[in-house]
C-alpha cells in the first residue's frame, strides 16, 4: 500500500523479521538495479547491488543504529565480520545513532572518549573513508533553548578502500584557503600525534584521512561551505556535455558519452604484440654503460634533501590524488609532518613495498583545444598522491644526473637543450654539401 504511493512499480526489502517496527527499508527501481539481500539484522541490511546498464557491482549496508551504546555493540561486531569477507567495493550508510569524531556534537557538555570509541575503532580497523555530502553538517537537534541545545551529526556514508580506489572522484579535496586559518598548524599537529598503523606510508594515509573530519568542521564553521561551491564550479567546468562519435553522430546522453570514452581508450591500450623480440645483450654492452661510481650514486641512501627538493618541485596548484591532498597542504604543514614523511619515503626504498591506496592513480580528461568535439580533442592526465610523486621525484632526480652519460648525442627528441628538428637540419645540410 505504501510502496504504491511513494514508488510505484519499484521493489523493496525490509528487516521486519528482525525488528517489529521495520527499522530499515531499501527500495529500488528494478529496471536499473538488481539488489540481492545477503544479511539482515535489527540494525542493518547488507546486500549486493548490480547496475544493469554496465554490470558494475558493489556491496551496500543500510544502517539504523539502536539508541544505546550496549545495543549498538552488536552492530559494530556484525560490520567487523562482514568486512573480513568483503573484497569488493562496499559502502555503509544511514543513521548510526553514534558519533565518530569530537566535532560531531556541538553542546556545552564536554564529549568523552567513550562517546566515540566503538564507532571510531571500527572505522579505523576496517579502513573506512567518509564520503562527502551536501547540506548541513549537524542533522539532529534536541530543539532546546540556549545552553541546553545540542546539535549532532549521526548520519553519514562510508566507503571501504576498494570503493575509494574505484570511485575516487567522490573524495573530499583539501582547499588551500584552510591553510591560512590560525588553527591550521595546531589542527595538523593534533591529528599527527596518533599512530594508526605500523607500516610507515600506511600510517600517513590514515592520519591524512583522520584530518578530513577536522577540516570539514573548519570549513562548515569558518568558510561557509566553500567546498560545495568549488565542487559545483568543478562539475560545471569539467563535465563533457556532448561529443562526436567516429560515425559522425553527436552524443549528448551522459552514460553513452562515458561508454564512448572508455571504448576509445580501451581500443588504444588493448593492442598488443603476440611476441616481443628479446633484447640483444651483446648490442647493449657495446653501448654506453654506467661507471662503478655512477652505479653507487644511483643506489645510495635517499636523503632528506632529495625528498624536500622533490616536494618543492611539485606545483602547489596541481590536482590532488585519491586522498584529496595537494602539494600545498604538504608544504604548509611541512614543519609538523616532515619527519614522518622522510621516514615513510625512505622506508619504501628499503622495502620496495607501497600501500595500495597510495599507489592508486585517478585519470581525468583535459581539452587540448578551446572547443573540443571528439574524444581525440582531450588528453588524459594522471592524478597521483603527493607521496607517490615524492618517490617518483627522487627516482627521476637521480636518473636525470646520469642520463646525459648514456644517451647518444644523435638523440635529439625529448631531451632538454636539444630540438627534434636538429637531425633534420643536419641531414639537409649534409645533402646540400
Amino acid at each position: 500500500m505504501v510502496m504504491s504511493k511513494i514508488a510505484y512499480g519499484w521493489n523493496m526489502i525490509t528487516n521486519y523479521e528482525h525488528a517489529v517496527n521495520g527499522r530499515v527499508w531499501i527500495i529500488w527501481d528494478d529496471q536499473m538495479y538488481d539488489v540481492l539481500p545477503i544479511t539482515k539484522q535489527d540494525q542493518f541490511i547488507h546486500c549486493q547491488v548490480t547496475w544493469k546498464h554496465n554490470g558494475m557491482q558493489c556491496y551496500l549496508n543500510m544502517v539504523y543504529g539502536q539508541n544505546t551504546v550496549e545495543q549498538r555493540k552488536n552492530l559494530w561486531q556484525y560490520l567487523q565480520r562482514i568486512a573480513q569477507t568483503t573484497t569488493g567495493p562496499w559502502i555503509i550508510g544511514g543513521d548510526f545513532n553514534a558519533l565518530l569524531t569530537p566535532q560531531d556534537r556541538l553542546s556545552k557538555v564536554s564529549m568523552t572518549n567513550a562517546d566515540i570509541r566503538d564507532f571510531s575503532e571500527l572505522y579505523h580497523n576496517i579502513c573506512l573513508t567518509e564520503l562527502p555530502w551536501r547540506g548541513d553538517y549537524f542533522k539532529w537537534t534536541n530543539k532546546q533553548q540556549g545552553d541546553a541545545r545540542v546539535w549532532i551529526c549521526i548520519d553519514r556514508l562510508l566507503g571501504n578502500d576498494v570503493w575509494m580506489m574505484n570511485y575516487a572522484h567522490i573524495v573530499i579535496g583539501f582547499v588551500n584557503v584552510w591553510a591560512n586559518h590560525a588553527s591550521f598548524q595546531s589542527m595538523v599537529a593534533k591529528g599527527w600525534r596518533k599512530n594508526k598503523a605500523s607500516e610507515k606510508i600506511k600510517n600517513i594515509w590514515f592520519k591524512l584521512k583522520e584530518l578530513k573530519s577536522q577540516f570539514r568542521h573548519l570549513n562548515t564553521t569558518e568558510f561557509k561551505g566553500v567546498t560545495e561551491k568549488i565542487e559545483q564550479a568543478r562539475i560545471a567546468l569539467s563535465q563533457i556535455t556532448e561529443i562526436q562519435a567516429p560515425s559522425g553522430f553527436t552524443i549528448t546522453e551522459p552514460t553513452t558519452i562515458r561508454e564512448e570514452n572508455v571504448q576509445f581508450y580501451k581500443s588504444l591500450m588493448r593492442s598488443m604484440a603476440n611476441k616481443l623480440p628479446a633484447v640483444n645483450m651483446m648490442v647493449m654492452k657495446n653501448g654506453k654503460i654506467l661507471t662503478h661510481q655512477q652505479q653507487i650514486e644511483l643506489c645510495a641512501e635517499v636523503t632528506d634533501h632529495e625528498i624536500y627538493d622533490g616536494l618543492k618541485g611539485i606545483g602547489s596548484d596541481k590536482a590532488p590524488g585519491i586522498d584529496g591532498y595537494n602539494a600545498e597542504f604538504f608544504k604548509r604543514a611541512w614543519p609538523v609532518i616532515r619527519e614522518e614523511v622522510y621516514v615513510a619515503v625512505k622506508d619504501f626504498f628499503h622495502t620496495g613495498v607501497m600501500y595500495l591506496a597510495i599507489n592508486c592513480t585517478t585519470i581525468t580528461l583535459l581539452p587540448k583545444i578551446l572547443n573540443p568535439v571528439t574524444i581525440k580533442d582531450f588528453r588524459p592526465i594522471a592524478c597521483c598522491t603527493v607521496l607517490y610523486k615524492l618517490i617518483s621525484k627522487v627516482i627521476a632526480g637521480r636518473l636525470k644526473r646520469i642520463m646525459p652519460y648514456i644517451i647518444s648525442e644523435a638523440q635529439s627528441g625529448f631531451i632538454p637543450g636539444r630540438k627534434i628538428a636538429d637531425n633534420i637540419i643536419l641531414a639537409h645540410e649534409l645533402v646540400k654539401a
